[in-house]
C-alpha cells in the first residue's frame, strides 16, 4: 500500500445505499481502454481533519486484468500524499465511475437503470420527523434526454 493514502472499496457504500449509489457494471469496465478516466476514491492515512475521503479523475495509462494504472486528473485539496499527475495503481474493484476518451462509447451500452419504482420522501419522513400530506403519481417520461 503506498504511504500516505488508501483506496475506498465502494461496494459496501453501494451495497447499503442500493437506491442512490451506483458502480458502472462489468461491460463498461471490460471496455476501459488508456485515455479513458476512472473516478476512484481515495482516503488520508493518517485520516485529515477536513475530509475523510477525496474522489478523484485518474486518466488511464495502462490496464493489466484487474490492475489500472494512471494519473491523477484532479488536484487533491486535502491529501498530501498526492498530487494532479501523480502515477497511481488501483484494482477495478476501487472505481466509482467511468468517462470514455470517446464520447461515442456510451451510445454502446444499454441504459443503466438509477432509478427503482419507489416513492422519493424526504429524510425527515424517514426518521419519522414529518408525515407524508399528499402524495402525487405521474407517469414516468423515459424519453430521450430524461432520466
Amino acid at each position: 500500500m503506498p504511504k500516505g493514502y488508501k483506496l475506498v472499496d465502494p461496494r459496501p457504500i453501494a451495497k447499503e445505499a442500493p437506491y442512490t449509489y451506483f458502480l458502472p457494471g462489468p461491460e463498461r469496465m471490460a471496455a476501459l481502454k488508456p485515455g479513458d478516466k476512472i473516478y476512484v476514491n481515495f482516503e488520508a492515512v493518517p485520516k485529515r481533519q477536513k475530509w475523510d475521503s477525496e474522489r478523484m479523475w485518474v486518466v488511464i495509462t495502462a490496464i493489466d486484468g484487474e490492475r489500472i494504472t494512471g494519473t491523477l486528473d484532479s488536484q487533491p485539496d486535502d491529501l498530501p500524499a498526492l498530487k494532479l499527475g501523480d502515477t497511481v495503481d488501483v484494482l477495478s474493484l476501487h472505481v466509482v465511475a467511468v468517462a470514455f476518451a470517446d464520447p461515442g462509447m456510451e451510445d454502446k451500452f444499454e441504459f443503466e437503470r438509477e432509478y427503482w419504482e419507489r416513492c422519493l420522501v424526504d429524510q425527515a419522513v424517514i426518521d419519522g420527523e414529518l408525515k407524508v400530506e399528499y402524495l402525487y403519481r405521474e407517469e414516468p417520461d423515459m424519453g430521450p434526454g430524461h432520466g
